[in-house]
């Protein structure tokens, strides 16, 4: 069964779904604007079967991906949640599809794994929920925080399951998502709430209250004063600049293109 969260025009996706699979998908709406966390918690909420898989609708998954991830959830039961490397439409990759997380003297701090595509799984304890599959009962160890108007709800959700000390999180290097970015620049009042420097300020505030952590210092700076200086001086387009920015530096430093 697929499932679809949306919280504007739900009768145009009615349109699209019945021309894929209208008799195994089903459409969740709400009346108010759905955040991340918000719509992946609408979704988990309602999943009956025994493997909940949360996707962005920017990112897109192949069988073989799918069969991948199953193959480690069916052989390793400590391994709750996985999720794949992403790699942008050329081939390079811009996400290693989770992280490694350093917490020491109230700070918390995120380091990319070192990849060995012969691994089946890699233990992180930061799993990126853009397309994460988990098991459905792991419902009862965390939730998704709608709290959060824009990031945070990713790390807020990996340290949830930390703290339950049931569930490993892995990254399956075998698999692959697409991460699409042909839509940017496309729908402004989308990415104006998106790369909302001010949202971002407000919501790593009820992070750092609610786990009374901070993040790193370069972490810290971009959240407290270069984001939300920069909506203040209306300069969305600088902050998506500095969002990519960090993506290529990110992918530079992970030194890895799409071989195979």
């Amino acid at each position: 069964m697929l499932l679809l969260a949306v919280d504007e025009s739900p009768h145009l996706f009615e349109a699209l779904v019945k021309e894929i699979e209208p008799q195994n998908t089903e459409i969740i709406s709400s009346p108010q604007r759905l955040t991340s966390g918000s719509g992946r918690k609408l979704l988990a909420e309602t999943v009956e079967s025994d493997i909940t898989m949360i996707m962005d609708d920017d990112t897109r998954l192949t069988t073989s991906t799918i069969n991948s991830a199953l193959q480690v959830l069916d052989g390793y039961p400590e391994v709750g949640a996985v999720s794949m490397p992403h790699y942008d439409e050329l081939g390079h990759m811009i996400s290693p599809g989770g992280k490694n997380l350093v917490i020491r003297n109230g700070v918390v701090r995120r380091a990319y794994p070192k990849l060995d595509f012969d691994a089946k799984w890699i233990e992180v304890q930061d799993l990126d929920g853009s397309a994460m599959i988990y098991r459905t009962e792991m419902r009862k160890d965390f939730s998704w925080d709608g709290r959060y108007s824009c990031a945070f709800e990713d790390l807020d959700k990996s340290l949830s399951i930390l703290r339950s000390g049931k569930w490993k999180q892995a990254i399956v290097p075998r698999g692959r998502v697409i991460h699409d970015k042909s839509g940017l620049g496309k729908t402004p009042e989308y990415e104006k709430r998106r790369f909302d420097g001010l949202a971002v300020y407000q919501s790593y505030g009820k992070f750092r209250s609610k786990w009374g952590l901070r993040l790193d210092f370069r972490a810290h700076l971009l959240a407290t004063v270069i984001l939300p200086s920069l909506t203040i001086l209306h300069s969305q387009r600088a902050i998506g600049l500095v969002n990519n920015q960090v993506r290529r530096r990110m992918a530079r430093r992970l030194d890895v293109q799409n071989d195979f």
